[in-house]
């Protein structure tokens, strides 16, 4: 699929980058991708940077006042990218074999108990990992 089938086939033309999306995006706000630049981008024929910094969340699709799917957008650039980038591949693993997204570490641990908080419960990796298996996630 080319720039010019994802614009026809999502009608991007409509967009006039008045913004809504990007305001209501909280990977921009935290400098992730920025949905109207890469709305424009792909009108363009570019390939818009940061694809895989959006959070996938829909708020910018459903803040758009011309009712583009920016959301679905990102989800067909990543399915005709070069591939998922390698840290995200690394953090996919890690939440399958753990439950976690990162691993919890000694430091958290004190903090914690400084607070008088209990420890940080073990993630329930298995439920999760059943559920993966389950729906075929290739995580061999």
């Amino acid at each position: 699929m080319d720039f010019g089938e994802i614009t026809e086939l999502l009608d991007l033309k409509r967009c006039v980058s008045c913004g809504a999306c990007t305001d209501a995006c909280p990977s921009a706000r935290h400098g992730g991708i920025v949905p109207d630049v890469a709305v424009v981008s792909v009108i363009d024929g570019k390939f818009p940077e940061r694809i895989w910094d959006c959070l996938m969340c829909h708020r910018c699709s459903m803040a758009c006042p011309q009712e583009i799917d920016v959301a679905e957008m990102m989800a067909v650039l990543r399915n005709v990218s070069d591939g998922i980038p390698e840290r995200y591949v690394r953090t996919a693993f890690q939440v399958y074999r753990t439950g976690r997204t990162v691993s919890p570490s000694r430091r958290t641990a004190s903090q914690r108990e400084d607070l008088g908080l209990s420890p940080a419960d073990d993630a329930d990796a298995d439920a999760l990992r059943r559920v993966l298996d389950r729906e075929g996630w290739p995580h061999d």
